[in-house]
């Protein structure tokens, strides 16, 4: 099977939705099919290099996290793809290249899958004025985006329900993404721990608590830091992994409290550094309600290191309270769970159970999933009208819903850009 993924993030960028993306990718193709990227470019040039087709663009990430903005058409590219005449097209993000996706499905009469992966709720901060309007233009979006495929995946069964309260009337599949187990279960080598410990300036018998994330205010970790304060005087350390329009204040936060010896930044690191924090770490902490799947936190149970998280839907099946982890709603039950952990002396017991856990959540189950999906959808009794949608679909639902969703993001990225624009002048 011929199948294109369209993403408008793609490698090097390091997020969730990209590590979606290269495990399914190369899950596909040890399967046997042929695969191919359509993405955005870093720069305003347009450009085929092997089997990824990049499409000119501008950076927008101030305005919102990792994002940029189609200048280009693509037009060499996009007859490229056309002429390869791909069997299913699978998008991953609801704007650049979701539109871009829609043109190739037209014309070739081919279905779209698509993944939503993102709790768009919990960014209405980068491009609205306020949380209402935000919402209002995220169910809008995703209803548009809805009435253009054949079927939606779902990461979890939090998104599966918040994609049932927007009013989504496509069918929804509940597909976990997988990782790269084996990648995480390598046991490191102790010595690689403790140089790694002495590089960030950690004492080595210290507790440590680890955050793998970007840096964004979505994340909570100001509330991570501000649990720390009442750790100060405990031998315990928070190791503070990834970069974001955030850090900075997080810093300045640390410096307020006077805890530059008990909480370090890491900055961005390699993915091929990732499993050594991991593995140096005694639990993995996060404050985030914004995770549609967590796929830290799954890395960190494969790492055999139990998990410390704010209770979340997406957690569901994931954590099994005090086996290989455990769930917080305050401050009171974070330290209380902490010091849990700290004094229990099954410590070993709840690290085997947490790569027991993940066994579900492996590259090959994820990667066999999806494809069966594909080809439920590439059959002939399951063809699509031309849009890539299902014959279902209401014409003039499908234009009054693209009408009012650009409405509501144009007004609302003017807002924020003008906000930004203002706030870098002093205004």
């Amino acid at each position: 099977m011929k199948i294109l993924i369209a993403t408008d993030t793609y490698k090097p960028t390091i997020n969730g939705v990209v590590t979606s993306i290269i495990n399914l990718q190369s899950g596909l193709q040890t399967l046997g099919h042929e695969v191919r990227i359509l993405t955005l470019s870093s720069t305003d040039q347009s450009y085929i290099d092997s089997d990824i087709y990049y499409i000119g663009a501008y950076d927008v990430s101030e305005l919102y996290p990792d994002a940029k903005i189609k200048i280009k058409q693509g037009k060499k590219e996009l007859i490229h793809i056309l002429n390869w005449k791909p069997d299913i097209i699978h998008t991953q993000s609801e704007f650049n290249t979701f539109l871009l996706a829609k043109q190739i499905a037209k014309k070739l009469s081919i279905p779209i899958i698509h993944t939503y992966h993102t709790m768009y709720e919990d960014y209405t901060h980068y491009f609205s004025p306020n949380k209402k309007m935000g919402k209002k233009a995220v169910t809008a979006i995703t209803n548009h985006v809805a009435n253009h495929v054949s079927a939606m995946v779902a990461p979890t069964n939090k998104i599966y329900n918040v994609l049932t309260t927007y009013g989504v009337d496509c069918p929804i599949e509940v597909i976990p993404s997988g990782i790269s187990l084996e990648k995480f279960e390598t046991n490191i080598p102790q010595q690689e721990i403790i140089n790694l410990k002495t590089q960030l300036n950690l004492p080595q018998d210290n507790l440590i608590l680890l955050s793998v994330s970007r840096i964004g205010k979505e994340k909570n970790i100001d509330e991570l830091i501000g649990y720390m304060k009442s750790l100060r005087d405990k031998k315990i350390s928070l190791v503070i992994v990834g970069d974001g329009p955030y850090k900075e204040e997080l810093e300045d936060l640390v410096s307020l409290y006077d805890l530059e010896d008990n909480i370090k930044f890491t900055g961005m690191i390699t993915p091929q550094q990732v499993p050594v924090y991991y593995q140096m770490a005694d639990l993995f902490v996060s404050a985030s309600t914004s995770e549609t799947q967590g796929l830290t936190y799954i890395e960190a149970l494969a790492s055999g290191t139990p998990i410390l998280c704010r209770k979340d839907d997406c957690l569901d099946g994931v954590l099994l309270e005090g086996k290989n982890g455990y769930s917080f709603e305050d401050k009171t039950e974070f330290l209380a769970k902490l010091d849990n952990f700290i004094t229990r002396k099954d410590k070993e017991d709840m690290m085997i159970e947490a790569k027991t856990t993940v066994g579900a959540y492996s590259k090959a189950i994820f990667t066999d999933n999806i494809a069966t999906l594909y080809q439920r959808y590439t059959k002939s009794d399951e063809r699509c009208d031309g849009l890539g949608s299902p014959l279902k679909c209401n014409t003039q639902q499908k234009k009054y819903t693209m009408i009012v969703s650009s409405l509501i993001l144009a007004g609302s990225t003017i807002y924020g850009y003008s906000f930004i624009k203002n706030r870098k002048s002093g205004i």
